[in-house]
């Protein structure tokens, strides 16, 4: 679901500095999308919103990357809740994109894009969900054509069957040894 408005607005994303695997800074050039996943109470997900940034790393104008942003956001119906109420929803989470990115970043994949920084921490005490997740991670734009859309959909389902078969194949014949 896309939110009517953003959980990342204010105040404007200039720059966002990771910690691990080295420090890093990267300079915000331009916003490509937001999302909001709310879900109710009684809903065993968590509710989050994320942000897309492309950017450029701070002092080598030649690295380009786009950027990720997850902030744990109020289950629905509990945005006005006092703080201390809203704070008992806080969760640890870390997004299986960020997982998949370290994984194959660790494995040394040739064939997707390596995981350039990240960063893990607790939303502030003032935030919609004090001690909620904050999570934010860099990963390389890579040269090509994206496959699919967040669902997976759009140009790989729409290529013939036997075009989707050869890029399968050589997926498979990249990444598993």
């Amino acid at each position: 679901m896309t939110s009517q408005h953003s959980c990342f607005q204010s105040p404007q994303l200039h720059s966002i500095f990771f910690d691990a695997p080295a420090p890093s800074t990267w300079i915000v050039l331009k916003r490509v999308n937001e999302h909001e996943h709310r879900k109710a109470p009684d809903h065993f997900a968590i509710s989050y919103a994320s942000v897309k940034y492309w950017c450029k790393k701070h002092g080598d104008d030649s690295k380009i990357a786009f950027v990720r942003i997850y902030r744990q956001i109020p289950y629905l119906g509990t945005e006005i809740y006092d703080h201390a109420t809203r704070a008992k929803q806080a969760r640890a989470w870390t997004p299986p994109e960020l997982v998949a990115y370290k994984t194959l970043t660790d494995r040394q994949s040739s064939v997707t894009p390596r995981l350039l920084g990240y960063r893990e921490e607790e939303q502030e005490s003032s935030a919609l969900i004090p001690s909620g997740f904050l999570v934010s991670f860099a990963w390389e734009q890579v040269p090509g054509v994206q496959l699919g859309d967040n669902l997976g959909r759009k140009v790989f389902w729409d290529i013939s069957g036997d075009q989707r078969h050869i890029i399968r194949e050589a997926f498979k014949n990249k990444t598993i040894r």
